[in-house]
């Protein structure tokens, strides 16, 4: 017999119960299908389980493949695996399978009967059970599925047939809506509430809204209305007691309404009160914030306003029953249904007589249930999936393993996207906490799709506030694949966050909405460009071993709406850059439908003269408006006529392929298209309707006026079940950067990501349901909304724009690009709305910025370009490409014969001028480009920017680190104190902002270290701070107390000074994180050996004025202080190294001397010092205090003043110093 075979078998897996219910959480990247794929093999080997035993539900065709494929080619690696194979036999210690002969047999059965394997979407298992279940679901064998569009219009049609007799119970209200609406917008309305499962609201109820109106009515509430009115100031007092009167008479006409339409229409009257470029209801309700008694005197009214039904969604109440009913009708009598016909009717055939037998048929069939992206789910797929495999079976490990039934839902409710589509990741929440006791929760740790440094910067970002509601980002993922790597071409890391701020060219100028939308798309053309180029901003990536160069597709542009990518696409196709739309809907709403429906309507009558005058001015024909003057004058015979009367005859024949060429190449269209367009989007576009038009002309041979009907159905978004398919084509075959909604984005993953839009409220327009739950219902209201209702449906927007946001930031692998809104010192910038959709992540970066972490930059982006210097970068100068000759302009004929003809003249196509030698173009951009902005972190990484990008933010802590000294300390020597605070950056940015935020005069009192945290007044207030800067900075709060100890001694350890020592809690004066900054000095400006004075050589003329040439040298120090009439500065490490002076003062000379001399001359700038007796006189030194070694009682502080000379020395080391390396970094001038 031979010996069973070892297969290496996940560890995850040893999380799951076997056999058993279980809850697998997947956040973005964390291996759910691998996991899923190995669950089912695990289920076959070690619970003895079939294949067909076996269902495994996905959302969407795509998945369901994907699944298919990785299902079958795991279990074909188990059966057929050989020995080089280095999952097969792995090392005892591994965790594996061990493959029995039962075990064996089960796989080979698997993979000789995989066609059979019950992997589906969830609509395809309904329709599969209640066509091999139609007894039971007491439904047809043969059932058609169909878009529900046309029944839903047929159905309204008839219900507002039927309703216009005067004897019908809806005649009163219809005919009231009729009066104010249309019976398209009616339909359009019906429509948008078609598919909402939730209850409709308020509820239609006349004796609730009387009992309300009586209360409102009566006269204490209009006095409490006046007296809150009172307390507003003079410009708004009279504004607000006018509305509230008439707010008060509305409830008086309320209580005397006959019916809800009466009540419906005096609230709408008074909600609709112009007030400015406002309606009285929402100006009210803003009032309120500033006046809390008038918030207390309408809390009545609004119960009021809750309880009445607006107009329209009384007309939705009273007909979309109905309307749904006769829909439902039309298509059991044709045999179709819709994807919501497969699970409702599943549902009801459940619930339903045959219900106990179907649970009964479906449960022998398949003992295992895996539902995939379970946060997508809805109330009807929920009630579904528990009545089949969870319902009677709440413990599965009472019984023996072959008994056992088991339900493993996996999601990830953070990615819960697809709200609009009718996913409710309530019912998954609910779902969570009711099988909680149940079921085993596994949660996935381990990210395999980015890179350490990627992962940990967007963990930051979703620490800091991101997530507000019920849903959190409470497990962390780390790195599951340290081989990844993102760098430069130098080999310098390269940082995985960079923040583009929107400025304005002009930095007095404020920017809107428009120009910050500008200036992002041109910047994110720019870096796009640049990172594709060989210039050094350009990345290779890839694992160790196996780098390589980025390519278009590897970076995608993520929008809120189609909207945002515009006009990056548009940019990129100018730089010649490839980009293509990722399954953009829209084709029929595209200019190029509207020229084809133009073109077909002048086919359809040639003599109409404004359709043909359409037709000639698209690009079919190529004419402009001033080719056609005179057109009153053509004649049949005219080339112009000619040519419609040719298609014409070519769609009397029926010869639509003909019609078709005639349009796209006799036309000149493609010639015309690929000679003068940036980008091949619109011939592509052109050629997918041609290509719709064959389609639909073929088989009942249409008559051009049926397709010119087609397609005005089809742009009016009326037409059958092709509305669905009106995904524009990929308009480049090969690799290209993708531009795509967050939405469509899901499941995608890209090298390089950068997210646009979310400028404005996510608030959908239109009439469509807003949505809150309450006590797990799902309530579905109207506008306009309630004060109390508005804030409810905003905090569960809110919170979907977090799931949204959440999954754009998580597709980066190795690089993200976020705008970021910065108040640029109320100049220049934009700020953004505070409802907008983007404001989750906004938020989260200003918190982030305000602990200066090291592993993003902050670029300025502005309109017209500036994508700028990664600050991270040392290489030499680009090599300059020779620049690509633009394309020629197109050429516009005179008359309208000429253009008429097939080729364009070859002497046409014109040269471009020739490119510059690239030393003459590096000359040019060092000439004019801009001043820089330095700092001892860039200069210590040989990374420099233009002055008009920095910001205050931007001076991030580089040196807050663990230094590689080589006097470590090894962690378990040495006192508890000092040694219990992990190492790494997060702990130094904890410890450097607790030192900037505490207060010093509490520090001063404190008699012990360990009363820190206890001492009245005050320690409690440090505790909370203290545990703020910890959470802020990813540190655990069970570190709070130590940190707390070495504050203590950090602050109230005696520092040495050139005259007495002296702790910082007792110096004279103290300020901390000072910022500062000075011109980079240059030959004719004052110097500290002239005592201030100009250099010799100037003469007697007057002084030049004083100008910053190269840039600014900038830093922030982490402290000045004042004694005895002297100035020094500190600065804190939270080095781990090991005590004594002669090592810290090592440590410091090889670390940290180009930082001594930058803030040494930027505090003497700061002083007005100018020669050697006032440096005598104002200057002290600089200490370096380092943090672990004084809270171990030992020697922790280096002290050192330089000599006046040496301070001079550095001047003219920096005079000296070249800074060619940051023009030839630069971005373009």
């Amino acid at each position: 017999m031979s010996q069973p075979r070892r297969f290496a078998r996940p560890q995850v897996l040893d999380e799951l119960p076997l056999a058993s219910h279980a809850w697998i959480e997947a956040s973005a990247g964390t291996g759910k299908t691998y996991t899923l794929e190995h669950l089912i093999v695990d289920l076959i080997v070690r619970a003895g389980a079939r294949l067909d035993e076996i269902v495994v539900l996905t959302f969407t065709e795509k998945a369901t493949l994907e699944m298919r494929e990785r299902v079958r080619e795991t279990l074909v690696a188990l059966v057929h695996a050989g020995p080089e194979d280095p999952r097969v036999d792995p090392p005892p210690e591994d965790n594996a399978w061990t493959l029995d002969e039962g075990a064996m047999e089960r796989l080979r059965e698997a993979v000789e009967g995989f066609e059979a394997a019950s992997i589906y979407t969830i609509h395809g298992y309904c329709q599969r059970v209640l066509q091999e279940h139609a007894f039971r679901s007491r439904g047809l064998f043969e059932q058609t599925l169909a878009e529900s569009r046309l029944h839903f219009q047929r159905a309204v049609r008839a219900v507002l047939r039927e309703a216009l007799r005067p004897s019908d119970p809806a005649h009163a209200v219809l005919r009231a809506a009729l009066r104010v609406d249309t019976p398209e917008g009616l339909t359009a309305t019906l429509n948008a509430w078609a598919s909402e499962p939730g209850v409709l609201m308020p509820p239609a109820s006349l004796e609730r809204v009387r009992e309300l109106a009586e209360g409102c009515a009566a006269l204490p509430r209009r006095h409490a209305l006046l007296a809150a009115a009172r307390q507003e100031t003079a410009r708004t007092r009279d504004s607000l007691t006018g509305h509230l009167e008439a707010l008060h008479a509305c409830a008086q006409q309320v209580l005397g309404a006959e019916d809800l339409m009466a009540a419906a229409a005096a609230i709408a009257a008074w909600c609709e009160r112009p007030q400015g470029t406002k309606t009285a209801l929402d100006w009210v309700n803003g009032r309120r914030e500033k006046n809390p008694a008038l918030a207390h005197a309408l809390a009545p009214f609004d119960a009021l306003l809750e309880s009445i039904p607006h107009f329209s969604m009384l007309v939705v109440q009273t007909l979309l029953p109905r309307v749904l009913a006769r829909a439902d009708e039309s298509k059991r009598a044709a045999r179709e249904l819709d994807f919501d016909d497969l699970l409702t009717r599943l549902r009801d055939a459940l619930r339903g007589e045959g219900g106990v037998g179907l649970t009964a048929a479906l449960r022998a069939q398949h003992r295992f249930a895996i539902i995939d992206e379970f946060q997508d789910t809805d109330a009807t797929q929920w009630e579904i999936f528990r009545r089949l495999f969870f319902d009677g079976n709440d413990d599965p490990r009472r019984l023996p393993i072959a008994q056992r039934r088991a339900l493993y839902l996996i999601g990830d409710p953070k990615q819960a996207i697809y709200a609009f589509r009718g996913a409710d990741v309530h019912t998954y929440l609910a779902a969570r906490d009711a099988l909680a006791p149940h079921v085993t929760r596994v949660v996935l740790r381990h990210n395999f799709r980015s890179t350490d440094a990627m992962i940990g910067a967007y963990n930051a970002v979703f620490a800091r506030g991101f997530f507000t509601g019920s849903i959190r980002y409470d497990a962390p993922v780390d790195c599951g694949d340290p081989r990844l790597r993102a760098q430069h071409l130098d080999g310098s890391p390269a940082v995985p966050l960079v923040l583009l701020r929107p400025a304005a060219t002009n930095g007095s100028d404020k920017l809107n909405a428009f120009g910050a939308r500008v200036a992002l798309a041109d910047t994110v053309a720019d870096e796009i460009e640049a990172l594709l180029s060989e210039g050094p901003r350009s990345l290779v990536v890839g694992r160790d071993g196996a780098l390589r160069r980025l390519h278009p597709g590897d970076i995608y542009v993520l929008g809120r709406n189609g909207s945002d990518l515009d006009g990056v696409h548009d940019r990129l196709a100018a730089r010649g850059v490839p980009c293509a739309y990722f399954k953009r809907h829209g084709l029929y709403q595209t200019r190029e439908a509207e020229d084809l429906l133009m073109v077909l309507r002048a086919v359809a009558d040639p003599g109409d003269r404004s359709a043909r005058l359409k037709a000639w001015l698209t690009p079919f024909f190529g004419l402009s408006l001033g080719d056609l003057r005179g057109d009153e004058e053509l004649h049949d015979d005219h080339p112009l006529v000619a040519r419609l009367m040719r298609l014409r005859e070519r769609c009397e024949l029926r010869d639509y392929a003909g019609f078709a060429h005639e349009l796209l190449h006799t036309s000149g269209l493609a010639r015309r298209e690929l000679f003068a367009s940036e980008s091949a989007r619109q011939l592509t576009n052109y050629q997918h309707l041609v290509d719709v038009l064959l389609a639909r002309s073929h088989g009942r041979r249409r008559t051009v006026d049926e397709l010119v009907v087609d397609f005005q159905q089809l742009i009016a978004r009326q037409a059958g079940p092709q509305v669905s398919d009106d995904i524009e084509r990929v308009a480049t075959d090969g690799p290209a950067v993708q531009l795509l909604t967050m939405h469509k984005s899901k499941g995608l993953e890209a090298e390089v990501v950068f997210v646009l839009g979310g400028l404005a409220s996510s608030d959908r327009p239109g009439p469509g349901p807003r949505v809150r739950h309450v006590d797990g219902r799902r309530e579905a209201f109207m506008r306009p909304l309630s004060a109390g209702v508005e804030a409810d449906v905003q905090r569960e927007q809110r919170e979907e724009d977090e799931r949204l946001l959440y999954v754009a930031l998580t597709r980066a692998r190795s690089r993200l690009y976020l705008p970021y809104f910065g108040d640029d010192g109320g100049a220049g910038g934009y700020r953004l709305h505070r409802k907008a959709g983007y404001q989750p992540v906004q938020g989260a970066l200003e918190a982030l910025l305000d602990a200066r972490p090291t592993f993003l930059t902050v670029r300025a982006a502005v309109a017209g370009g500036s994508a700028l210097q990664d600050e991270r970068l040392d290489a030499g100068p680009p090599a300059v490409a020779p620049a690509a000759a633009p394309g020629a302009p197109a050429v516009r004929a005179e008359r309208a014969n000429d253009l008429l003809r097939a080729e364009p003249a070859g002497d046409l196509l014109l040269a471009g001028p020739a490119p510059l030698p690239a030393s003459e173009f590096v000359a040019l951009r060092e000439r004019h480009r801009g001043p820089l902005a330095t700092s001892y972190s860039r200069m210590a990484g040989g990374g420099y920017r233009r002055l008009s990008e920095s910001t205050p933010h931007e001076e991030l802590k580089a040196d807050v680190h663990d230094a590689g000294a080589s006097a470590m300390v090894d962690p378990h020597e040495g006192a508890p104190a000092a040694l219990d605070l992990p190492g790494g950056a997060a702990t130094g940015l904890f410890l450097h902002e607790a030192l900037e935020r505490v207060d010093l005069r509490y520090v001063a009192r404190v008699g012990a270290p360990e009363e820190m945290l206890h001492a009245a007044p005050g320690g409690a207030e440090l505790r909370a701070l203290l545990d703020n800067c910890a959470t802020r900075n990813g540190v655990d709060v069970t570190h709070v107390p130590t940190a707390a100890e070495l504050l203590y001694h950090a602050l109230r350890r005696p520092l040495p000074t050139r005259r007495a020592s002296v702790p910082l809690v007792d110096a004279t004066r103290v300020v901390r994180e000072m910022s500062f900054q000075f011109p980079i000095p240059e030959a004719q400006h004052p110097s500290l050996t002239q005592g201030g004075e100009l250099p010799a050589g100037l003469g007697d003329a007057s002084p030049p004025p004083f100008r910053v040439q190269r840039g600014v040298v900038r830093g922030v120090v982490d402290v000045v202080f004042e004694h005895e009439g002297a100035v020094y500065f500190l600065d804190w490490k939270s080095d781990r190294v090991a005590g004594g002076l002669e090592l810290l003062a090592e440590h410091v000379r090889a670390h940290y001397a180009l930082q001594i001399k930058l803030y040494t001359l930027g505090v003497l700038r700061l002083l007005d010092v100018w020669d050697a007796d006032a440096y005598e006189q104002r200057f002290g030194g600089h200490l370096y205090a380092f943090l672990r070694p004084l809270a171990r009682g030992e020697a922790g502080v280096v002290f050192e003043r330089p000599s006046f000379d040496d301070v001079t020395r550095w001047e003219r080391e920096l005079r000296e110093t070249s800074f060619a390396r940051a023009s030839s970094q630069g971005a373009r001038p």
